[in-house]
């Protein structure tokens, strides 16, 4: 039993009599969505003649909106409704994305593989890769300051703008190719505390290991870990490591590239590394997988415990 809908269904119907009477236009629908690796549940807020609709779920990231009474929820729904990006993104959609806007701003990303089946079934394009799931999106562009926004490309779209899978993954590959970030972790960590390498702090034992780590992202460092699936970034890691090298998810923003040369054991003392990790400094809706992947001559396996590889 569900009684998180019931009860957003039980108040949705007090809140929408409130807003029906004060002529605001507006309608609560209950919605069950996935959300940043989560599922969420929350309110479409509807709006007369308007074909986008802001979404609002229980989140401990936006505590207030749902406490108070039920005449002051429908107030700063109402508020939420009336946000300025809104107007805009819905005038984007309707009046600038084409097809050829689809084929140039998509890309793929990757993103847990634990909800695959209930994405699938909410019509989201997807792929499998490993124990992941490929998703592909459309990027908006910037409505306000801190802000950027996407659009999920569904099966529904891809029959709207007549594209075929394969046309739609070459749109990727030349799009993300563009983008590509790649840094050893020495410089990522010198560029994120606003230093020069070289004016780095002593790291002891650790100093000899962050220049072989590499961190594969985007320019944006948003949904960046899909950027290891470009084989011009595999070739560029093979230069680098040889034909074989472990594939550390980090979060659904960058991956972590490192050597291995002593085979199982250091891929496996890797993934006892991502686990803990994963455990005390990724946020839920960042989370990729407790795996590590071991790339060999162009392709990739999942490790386990009893692999060998």
């Amino acid at each position: 039993m569900n009684h998180m809908k019931e009860k957003l269904e039980e108040r949705a119907v007090a809140l929408n009599q409130i807003l029906e009477e004060q002529n605001t236009g507006i309608q609560l629908v209950y919605t069950k969505q996935f959300s940043h690796n989560e599922e969420c549940e929350g309110y479409i807020i509807q709006q007369k003649e308007k074909a986008v609709a802001p979404i609002v779920y229980i989140s401990p990231k936006i505590p207030d909106w749902w406490e108070g009474s039920d005449q002051e929820v429908a107030e700063k729904l109402q508020e939420i409704s009336k946000i300025e990006p809104m107007d805009e993104i819905e005038r984007f959609i309707h009046h600038k994305i084409d097809r050829q806007y689809l084929l140039d701003h998509v890309y793929f990303a990757l993103v847990s593989g634990q909800k695959y089946e209930q994405m699938v079934n909410n019509d989201l394009l997807l792929d499998r890769w490993c124990d992941l799931a490929v998703k592909y999106s459309v990027s908006l562009p910037t409505f306000s300051e801190d802000a950027s926004g996407s659009i999920r490309v569904s099966n529904q779209m891809m029959e709207t703008y007549d594209i075929e899978k394969e046309e739609l993954i070459e749109a990727c590959i030349r799009n993300m190719e563009q983008q590509v970030a790649m840094m050893s972790l020495k410089e990522q960590m010198a560029e994120l505390l606003g230093m020069d390498t070289s004016e780095m702090p002593d790291f002891g034992e650790e100093e000899r290991v962050l220049p072989e780590i590499t961190v594969i992202t985007n320019k944006s460092l948003l949904d960046g870990a899909g950027s290891i699936l470009l084989l011009s970034v595999q070739k560029r890691l093979e230069r680098k490591y040889g034909s074989c090298f472990a594939v550390l998810p980090s979060s659904r923003h960058e991956v972590l590239i490192a050597p291995l040369t002593d085979g199982v054991q250091e891929a496996i003392f890797y993934q006892k590394m991502v686990k803990e990790v994963n455990e005390t400094q990724v946020e839920p809706e960042d989370f990729l997988s407790d795996h590590v992947y071991v790339y060999r001559n162009g392709n990739f396996t999942t490790v386990s415990e009893h692999c060998i590889f």
